[in-house]
């Protein structure tokens, strides 16, 4: 409920595929709602754990055009990775670190984990 609070808080969601400015856009957007999700709900976070070579994935990312699938790139890929763009949205919004292809950072975030 955390996380969904969260979009609601800042005024972003998404209805079904309604055009975004950079697919990265629901990246970051993600990644803020999971790192809130885990830091102020206290709850476990899964599709937020990233691995250790998640900075390839960032840069998928940062190379998909605003009208890539969503699904495919956020829940589950064709290649049996899931949660790309949330894991790779938590990596992007550290504490002190602004979120790559965001403009403004991720003011508020806790601590990578």
């Amino acid at each position: 409920m955390f996380h969904e609070l969260y979009h609601l808080a800042r005024g972003w969601v998404i209805y079904r595929d309604e055009p975004r400015t950079t697919f990265m856009e629901g990246v970051v957007s993600e990644g803020l709602a999971v790192v809130f999700e885990r830091d102020v709900g206290g709850r476990p976070t899964p599709w937020g754990e990233y691995p250790d070579n998640v900075r390839e994935w960032v840069d998928e990312l940062l190379a998909l055009p605003v009208t890539a699938p969503y699904y495919s790139w956020m829940i589950q890929h064709a290649d049996g990775r899931r949660w790309i763009g949330y894991r790779a949205g938590t990596y992007n919004c550290r504490a002190g670190n602004s979120c790559i292809g965001h403009v403004g950072g991720c003011a508020g975030s806790g601590a990578d984990r």
